[in-house]
């Protein structure tokens, strides 16, 4: 998963995945 933010796009990917599993509360 951390290699999703290699470059910008997956860096902004990463973000949105990060926030959408707190908002699960994983």
């Amino acid at each position: 998963m951390i290699a999703i933010g290699s470059d910008h796009g997956g860096f902004k990917l990463k973000q949105e995945v990060m926030e959408h599993l707190d908002k699960l509360g994983l």
